[in-house]
């Protein structure tokens, strides 16, 4: 599950490719980034039956405790990103992902970051936080949680710019809503690495 990310990023260059050089219509190609978008949710269903069952086999206290926490804080981002893919197809494209060729505006619009996507920074912030303040201490671990949430600015092509006008800025609204499936695909995964590190550490009970 955790290799999702890269896989959609190689199939999106891919499907990018092909369409440049006419293998694909643009119907075909957003259909495609709706099957994605769709095999990445049903992943992430089987990702909330999985975490239930390693939270359960959680012994000590103080770790499990930690670890509900984490399961309501992702629940709730989960949430707030289907909030944001709601209004991104809320143009009556429904299932039918071969219409959701329009731009993406909901989080830069005009040049200007909306309050969505200030709303959906913030969000990417505070689980960022909540990871880093619950995770167990594990330098590899909190690294990887800092890498992979955004700061304010990325590296491309040798300038520095804005990381939601780099993934968000200009793209399909398909596009979009299988970035947003595939951060809640990897903050699912990233949590799971959390729970089993619970389970690793033999801490004796104190409470």
């Amino acid at each position: 599950m955790k290799n999702w990310g890269k896989i959609l990023i190689v199939v999106a260059i891919l499907i990018a490719i092909f369409s440049t050089i006419g293998i694909y219509s643009s119907r075909e190609v957003l259909s495609a980034f709706g099957t994605i978008n769709q095999k990445l949710e049903e992943a992430n269903t089987q990702s909330v039956v999985n975490k239930d069952s390693l939270i359960n086999q959680i012994q000590n206290n103080s770790f499990k405790i930690r670890a509900i926490f984490l399961k309501d804080v992702v629940q709730e981002f989960h949430e707030d990103l289907e909030d944001h893919k709601e209004k991104l197809l809320n143009n009556d494209i429904g299932e039918d992902y071969s219409k959701a060729d329009m731009e993406t505006v909901l989080f830069v619009k005009d040049g200007h970051i909306t309050e969505n996507g200030t709303s959906f920074i913030a969000s990417m912030n505070q689980m960022r936080r909540d990871f880093v303040n619950n995770a167990p201490e594990d330098s590899l671990l909190l690294n990887k949680i800092n890498e992979f949430f955004p700061r304010e600015l990325v590296n491309s092509q040798e300038k520095r710019e804005s990381w939601l006008r780099y993934h968000f800025e200009g793209f399909p609204i398909i596009t979009s809503v299988t970035k947003l499936t595939s951060i809640q695909n990897d903050v699912q995964a990233i949590e799971s690495q959390i729970l089993t590190r619970f389970l690793s550490q033999k801490i004796p009970d104190t409470q």
